[in-house]
């Protein structure tokens, strides 16, 4: 219910913007559609685990949906594969899926960083000598994306370590 009600405000926002006169109000009414019509599409993308992924996931009947399939993307798939082993059906949906939601996070991920390397360089434009404005977007960046990027770089460092400890 939220997506379709944030719809319906959106569809009322889109209309007073539609029949009012050009003006502030006009202008306004038309920024909140937009806004809102953006806020339920996102809402019903069904790689991120909100109204979309929920009614994809009742309609599969797989609660755990997203856990599922990135854990046979990432381990599951390619240990059948070098076996030698073909994916059934569901093997190959839950791969499929798995592969959306890494493509998608990191997809979403690069969006959010040139939306925020944007905002934090106009805030820093002019106020300090160039190098310094990009290490600082940088470690603002990394930070805000720490989430994203911290788990990948455990299980590297953890390769690297092993590989290291298997030559000696």
């Amino acid at each position: 219910s939220g997506p379709l009600s944030t719809a319906a405000l959106a569809g009322w926002c889109a209309a007073g913007a539609a029949f009012l006169p050009a003006g502030a109000a006009s202008a306004v009414l038309f920024q909140l559609a937009f806004g809102l019509y953006l806020n339920t599409l996102y809402n019903f993308n069904p790689l991120m685990p909100l109204d979309g992924y929920q009614a994809l996931t009742d309609a599969l009947r797989v609660p755990r949906l997203r856990e599922e399939a990135s854990a046979y993307f990432r381990t599951g798939l390619w240990r059948a594969l070098r076996a030698g082993t073909r994916p059934g059906p569901r093997q190959a949906g839950l791969a499929a899926y798995g592969l959306a939601v890494v493509m998608g996070t990191y997809g979403f991920l690069g969006l959010a960083l040139l939306a925020w390397r944007s905002r934090i360089g106009d805030l820093l434009d002019g106020r300090l000598a160039e190098p310094w404005t990009t290490v600082i977007e940088a470690a603002v960046v990394a930070l805000v994306a720490f989430p994203v990027w911290s788990a990948p770089a455990r299980w590297l460092l953890r390769r690297v370590r092993r590989r290291r400890d298997a030559k000696d």
